[in-house]
């Protein structure tokens, strides 16, 4: 608002069947897709979802899920008709902290999962232009807050312009532990 946006609260109709929608055309594609390749080469919490999408839907479930997305697409394309940019957090979750075993046993916690993916789900089930952008940090943890911005299909240069105003006035540091992959020497 300080920066001259006027902010319109919007509403999704029908989260709860959008996200469920998102999760079993994910896991639909995905057991597809990785069907002809050794279940053990995955890590466990990937063979759990290859497992879900396989021995627990089929296409019915699927075709259902693609007529929820249409509806995601009429309700996507009428809130463009309101605003401008669609803006949420990132995440609906600070990143939560794992332990060390994660990267070798991997990890399979759905609520954890859905927690974080929260806002992520309509744009990526209608496929319009998104982005992240940084814009602080949490009290206690020192963890980075971002905001997502969406925009209709073909306007990424709105989100870009945004994202640069955003970012400019967001306070930054460098991590603890920092390495760049662009400036090799300041490892």
């Amino acid at each position: 608002r300080e920066l001259g946006a006027t902010v319109v609260e919007v509403e999704i109709p029908h989260l709860q069947a959008l996200h469920l929608s998102h999760s079993i055309t994910i896991l639909t594609e995905i057991s597809q897709h990785f069907d002809s390749q050794p279940v053990a080469s995955f890590s466990p919490d990937v063979q759990i979802a290859l497992a879900l999408g396989k021995q627990t839907l089929d296409s019915a479930d699927f075709l259902a899920a693609q007529k929820i997305r249409a509806y995601a697409l009429g309700v996507t394309n009428q809130l463009f008709h309101q605003v401008d940019v669609f803006l949420t957090p990132t995440t609906a979750t600070l990143a939560p902290r794992l332990e060390n075993d994660v990267f070798k046993a991997g990890l399979s916690e759905l609520s954890l999962t859905t927690a974080l993916m929260r806002y992520i789900i309509l744009g990526n089930m209608v496929g319009i232009p998104g982005l992240s952008v940084p814009i602080g940090f949490a009290d206690e943890s020192n963890l980075p807050i971002s905001l997502q911005l969406q925009a209709k299909h073909w306007n990424e240069h709105v989100l870009i312009d945004l994202a640069r105003t955003l970012e400019a006035r967001a306070p930054t540091k460098k991590p603890t532990l920092y390495f760049s992959i662009l400036e090799p020497s300041s490892a």
